[in-house]
């Protein structure tokens, strides 16, 4: 059976590796690591460090779920752009709002229409990929690259400068051409893409 010691020391080990393999992780590991020290030393026994145990507890589970809600939160700029699949700005749109700029710049390999992430049960939708980098998928890059007149072969940066809410999508054919709409179950966040032609 293990002891309270090595139990100590496996704990205190996985926090170190935490805060090495991602040292933002500070900001929740090191009071969980405070109220893990205060409650298997005997410490809580007192009020004042259960208080400051159960605080730091509170804090660290905080601190987490903030974390992982900004990953949530911010998952729309990622390079899968999945609400961005069928997008449609123009139709039931509501006010365009600011998001996070993630640029994705680089030599431009291909782009054009496919069913989204190239899985035929999804619609269809557009692609730009970058030499090096993951497709980038969202129907508002089509506009971006007919607007900035990028070809093969091009270096370009492009991203998404605002974002709109809307209850509709555009179904296309291979062509890009807009066959029909459809009603979306909830609201969806649509990126309004902006490229530019480096050289």
């Amino acid at each position: 059976m293990m002891t309270s010691f090595e139990l100590q020391g496996f704990v205190y080990i996985g926090m170190f590796l935490s805060l090495f393999w991602r040292p933002k992780n500070v900001s929740f590991v090191l009071p969980a690591g405070i109220a893990f020290y205060l409650f298997t030393t005997g410490f809580v026994q007192s009020t004042i460090p259960l208080i400051v145990a159960c605080g730091c507890l509170t804090l660290s589970a905080v601190v987490m779920a903030a974390q992982i809600m900004s990953r949530f939160s911010s998952k729309d700029d990622e390079l899968d752009e999945s609400d961005d699949h069928d997008e449609c700005p123009a139709s039931g749109a509501k006010r365009p709002s600011r998001t996070v700029t993630t640029e994705h710049e680089g030599k431009l390999v291909s782009f054009g229409m496919a069913h989204w992430k190239h899985d035929r049960a999804n619609d269809m939708s557009f692609y730009v990929e970058i030499e090096g980098q993951n497709k980038v998928w969202a129907i508002g890059l089509k506009d971006a690259v007919k607007n900035s007149g990028a070809q093969i072969g091009d270096t370009v940066v492009f991203w998404k400068d605002s974002e709109v809410r809307t209850s509709k999508a555009q179904v296309f054919d291979r062509n890009g051409t807009v066959t029909g709409y459809r009603d979306l179950s909830t609201d969806k966040r649509r990126g309004l893409w902006i490229m530019e032609v480096v050289s």
